[in-house]
């Protein structure tokens, strides 16, 4: 065969080849738009499939707590649960979707009519009286409630003063001798506090102390921040027989940090706040329960020994010990989950109060209903006649400003609270105000009460009871007026008031100086220091005398 022969047959051969592609790759192109529109609707399927799956599946995502059923601390367990769970209050993930578009709808509504101003939310000694006890000692502190005393820096005897010092990581009691015409000034004796066993303290703060009757001991108690980032509460009993020779005779150490506490006979009682922090594991109860340290190592406090609140707020508790003086370990505990507010004790117990929010105004328009939180406080009543109990529990509307806004007296607790809601013609408005409530302590219900009584707007600043007199500062604090009330609290079907009407400034402590005259601290409208005297009057009650001091007060 000839080069020309070959050449043509070559040719040829890659002619048929090319004409098969040519014709394959037609073919594949006809075929493709079949093959795309199969998958598009293959895909279309599956999203079909899936958006109804997730849109109409009923939802249940509750918490499984099945595991703890049998665990000591179930209710515990299951009121962290419920306040960290909240129900979507919707069938499918397609009525959240209709119920979200609604409740936008209807906030481009309200935000579009000015009128409304509704916000929309979805879904001791007696005060005064220095008196001394036994044995020589004197006591130097202003206590609320005479017989039941209260803890401060400095204690004192009629021959020697003991005083803490708290500097930054460091605590030490020291102690001075009281002679006539001494001049030296030094202490006689300085002890250093060591850090509890197992602690590593980043700093000390709140550190106060009681001195016994007998001056043989000094009980220490102090808050402790530990490198864990978690706070506990550190309790020392110190033997001062020998006022030059001071020692540590034993320790405990608890849960929160300090709070407050009270002294009633040789019985001291210490309340401390617990945060429960992040990480809580329940297989774990120390991670959420709080633990008391006698020197025997860390144990949780029973369930039976835990205070439930009616409404769960926050996962937090008031963690109470009784101690007698001198004593190596706590007589008895309770934990009062939420109850880790203010405090208020008399010799028959103590009153620990627990805020939250209750959705307390509602009103239905435009096809939603809108609710205006309120502030709502529970009050514990635990009483110390033989041991720690629970004896009952109150609600008010309101938060309690400090342990002056609460008072005992015959049986009876009043109380002064600042409020933050309340149904103005109709219509929920957020706005402050000040109430007075009155329980009975036989059943814990509400005797009397007295609402709103302060003009719109204002707060309680400053509260103090005397006996069947209350006097009440209540302030706005934009405007800086300050009108003083006193209530007359000798019947109670039959509550009288009178005030100072509006003047300037406001006090945030009231303190009795006897015969009818009030002092009043605070500070003027320029936000000044304020001292001012007021007498009650037949009229109401006076402005006596006044004095403006510039600076800073605390």
């Amino acid at each position: 065969m000839s080069k020309k022969q070959q050449s043509e047959r070559l040719f040829t051969a890659f002619g048929d080849i090319n004409d098969r592609y040519v014709d394959e790759a037609l073919e594949k192109t006809e075929h493709r738009p079949v093959l795309r529109r199969v998958i598009a609707l293959a895909a279309c399927f599956a999203i079909i499939v899936s958006l109804s799956l997730y849109l109409f599946i009923p939802i249940n995502d509750a918490p499984d707590l099945s595991k703890y059923n049998g665990s000591e601390y179930y209710q515990v367990i299951s009121a962290i649960e419920n306040l960290y769970y909240r129900p979507h209050g919707n069938k499918n993930n397609f009525d959240r979707l209709v119920a979200s578009l609604g409740g936008f709808l209807s906030k481009k509504d309200a935000m579009a009519n000015p009128e409304s101003d509704v916000p929309i939310y979805e879904g001791g000694v007696a005060p005064g009286d220095t008196g001394s006890g036994t044995n020589g000692y004197f006591e130097v502190t202003d206590n609320q409630v005479a017989g039941v005393i209260e803890a401060d820096l400095i204690k004192a005897s009629d021959s020697h003063l003991y005083r803490l010092s708290a500097v930054y990581r460091s605590l030490s009691l020291k102690i001075y001798a009281i002679k006539d015409g001494t001049e030296s000034t030094d202490p006689i004796a300085t002890l250093p506090i060591e850090t509890p066993d197992g602690a590593q303290i980043i700093t000390v703060t709140s550190a106060e102390m009681y001195l016994s009757d007998d001056l043989t001991t000094v009980t220490v108690i102090t808050s402790c921040e530990c490198k864990s980032n978690r706070w506990m509460t550190a309790i020392y009993s110190i033997d001062v027989t020998d006022p030059t020779a001071p020692t540590v005779t034993s320790t405990v150490t608890l849960s929160g940090q300090y709070n407050t506490s009270r002294k009633i006979g040789d019985r001291i009682i210490v309340i401390t706040s617990y945060y429960v922090k992040r990480g809580i594991d329940y297989d774990n109860p120390e991670t959420f329960i709080p633990t008391v340290n006698s020197g025997e190592g860390s144990e949780t406090v029973p369930m039976s020994d835990i205070v439930m609140p009616s409404v769960v707020g926050d996962v937090n508790y008031g963690v109470v010990v009784l101690i007698e003086e001198g004593a190596a370990k706590p007589t008895d505990t309770l934990a009062l989950f939420n109850f880790a507010g203010k405090v208020y004790a008399t010799e028959n117990g103590i009153f620990a109060t627990h805020s939250y929010t209750e959705n307390l105004l509602v009103s239905q328009e435009r096809d939603y209903t809108s609710y205006l939180p309120a502030t709502m406080t529970e009050i514990a009543h635990i009483t110390v006649d033989d041991g720690l109990a629970l004896g009952g529990k109150m609600t008010v509307e309101g938060s309690v400003k400090d342990q002056y806004s609460m008072d005992e007296k015959d049986g009876f607790l009043r109380l002064v609270t600042t409020t933050n809601a309340r149904e103005i013609n109709g219509r929920p408005t957020r706005i402050t105000n000040a109430s007075l409530y009155v329980f009975d302590l036989s059943d814990y219900s509400e005797r009397r009460s007295i609402k709103y009584f302060a003009p719109n707007g204002e707060e309680a600043m400053s509260v103090r009871f005397d006996g069947d007199e209350l006097y009440v500062c209540t302030a706005e604090v934009v405007t800086m007026t300050d009108p003083v009330y006193f209530f007359d609290l000798s019947d109670y079907d039959n509550i009288t008031s009178t005030d100072t009407g509006t003047i300037d400034g406001y006090s945030t402590s009231l303190i009795q100086l006897g015969g009818g005259y009030l002092l009043g601290i605070g500070i003027d409208a320029q936000r000044n220091v304020k001292l001012e005297i007021y007498e009650k009057g037949t009229g109401g009650v006076l402005s006596t005398d006044c004095i403006i001091i510039g600076g800073d007060y605390s």
